[in-house]
């Protein structure tokens, strides 16, 4: 039976994947820089060790032949990424527009803000003032006439009788 680089035999592959698979995964890490890529690699060392394990002479040293394995796959890789260029869009292809993902934050954060003020004791709603560049007394007797003209705050709950406005 084939040994390993200490010098003991595994029984099953299985066996030889529990002897080696951190070191592999460390030595691919520090290779890559990129846990992703070590990790990718580390499983295609593994799937190509597991396709030639039954074919190793006896005496093998399994250790030095799974990390060839893991190095020539790393080369590989490498050469690859070099044949793979990474190209800029031109300034007609890029979108001027938000992406999805800006806009369902902003819709996610726009349902939190109205499930918040929905929350608020009844009659108590948070006034504008912090936007508005008025003093904040300004501000309430804008407000207070607003609502005693019968007018609604845009975007503000309607107004209860008698209710104390902050």
């Amino acid at each position: 039976m084939a040994t390993t680089g200490s010098g003991r035999s595994p029984g099953d592959f299985g066996e030889l994947v529990d002897m080696h698979q951190a070191e592999i995964l460390r030595y691919l890490r520090r290779l890559t820089g990129n846990l992703a890529t070590a990790e990718d690699l580390f499983q295609d060392t593994f799937l190509r060790a597991f396709g030639g394990f039954a074919r190793l002479r006896s005496g093998s040293n399994h250790r030095a032949w799974l990390y060839r394995i893991a190095t020539n796959l790393f080369l590989n890789h490498r050469r690859a990424a070099g044949r793979r260029a990474e190209v800029a869009l031109p300034p007609e292809l890029i979108s001027t527009r938000p992406s999805p993902g800006t806009v369902h934050d902003g819709v996610a954060t726009l349902a939190a803000v109205r499930l918040a003020i929905g929350r608020l004791p009844r009659g108590v709603h948070p006034a504008p003032a912090a936007r508005s560049q008025l003093p904040r007394g300004r501000h309430r007797a804008r407000v207070h006439r607003g609502r005693g003209a019968g007018q609604r705050i845009p975007g503000g709950p309607p107004s209860a009788p008698g209710a104390r406005h902050l």
